[in-house]
């Protein structure tokens, strides 16, 4: 259940500093119903908050280096009306429809759009986030600035301590095998 927090999250975030776990959670009853939370709980005060994000179908999750803000992915409910929502042997089953990011004051609560991606990763200073969608890409943290790095097949960018190296995973092998 969703008021029970941490046991059914889908991942669990440490903020670069130490002080903030986040975690957030999709519940999905179909295509067109589920519930989403996201909580912040501060190792040094205890202190827990709750976050229902009502219908975002929740990706990702990323905190800034100042965890003052985060960016999450969105995707769809599901693939389509017939799929079901849980499968004893797979889990949920998110949709492949990938919307807007969405970038998140977490003092204010305020959400506003940022480009289609999943996957998004902070730079270590904060001013830029790599992401995915058809490829791997980087923006500035506002959104703009966007440039494309690579064709699809690359997948979980991630930055280096510096900041002046990006990573990231393929789906092909080297050497056509």
């Amino acid at each position: 259940k969703p008021e029970e927090g941490w046991s059914e999250g889908i991942k669990l975030v440490l903020s670069d500093d130490g002080r903030l776990l986040t975690n957030f959670g999709v519940f999905f009853f179909g295509c067109d119903s589920y519930v989403t939370f996201a909580d912040t709980f501060e190792l040094a005060t205890q202190k827990r908050t709750s976050y229902n994000l009502e219908n975002q179908a929740m990706a990702d999750l990323a905190l800034s280096p100042d965890a003052r803000t985060a960016v999450f992915a969105r995707t769809a409910g599901c693939v389509n009306q017939e799929q079901p929502a849980w499968s004893q042997t797979c889990g949920l089953f998110p949709g492949f429809e990938v919307y807007a990011m969405q970038h998140w004051d977490l003092t204010a609560g305020k959400f506003r759009d940022l480009p289609a991606g999943v996957s998004p990763d902070w730079s270590p200073d904060g001013t830029r986030i790599a992401f995915v969608l058809d490829g791997i890409y980087v923006m500035s943290a506002d959104g703009s600035a966007q440039t494309r790095l690579t064709d699809g097949g690359f997948f979980s960018p991630a930055w280096s301590p510096n900041g002046k190296q990006l990573v990231f995973s393929s789906s092909s092998s080297r050497d056509g095998a």
